[in-house]
């Protein structure tokens, strides 16, 4: 997979990688693990971001255009168990603006 990604990201394209954070059949912290393998340059840390007024997980921006999201409470299907964060995180995604910072 990060053959392909590294492709992609080569190229330009905009790539959005997220994960729920209780997922156990792809844990989030495997998916940290592979783009720390990766070897990509961070351009904004590990914060929060919000939906609701609630922490919706957190996120971090790599240089190649590669954003990866958490979203808390979410397991492998986030989109069935979080539809509403499900929703920002796409939102955001298309609209190419970064995912809520605030409450």
């Amino acid at each position: 997979m990060t053959p392909i990604l590294h492709e992609l990201m080569g190229k330009g394209v905009r790539v959005m990688i997220y994960s729920g954070d209780v997922d156990l059949a792809v844990p989030f912290t495997s998916t940290v693990a592979v783009l720390k393998e990766m070897n990509l340059t961070v351009v904004k840390e590990w914060r929060p971001w919000f939906t609701g007024g609630q922490l919706g997980g957190f996120t971090e921006d790599y240089k190649g255009n590669l954003t990866y999201a958490t979203v808390k409470g979410a397991g492998h299907m986030v989109p069935t168990d979080k539809p509403i964060h499900a929703l920002n995180i796409f939102t955001s995604f298309i609209r190419n603006t970064p995912l809520p910072h605030t409450p």
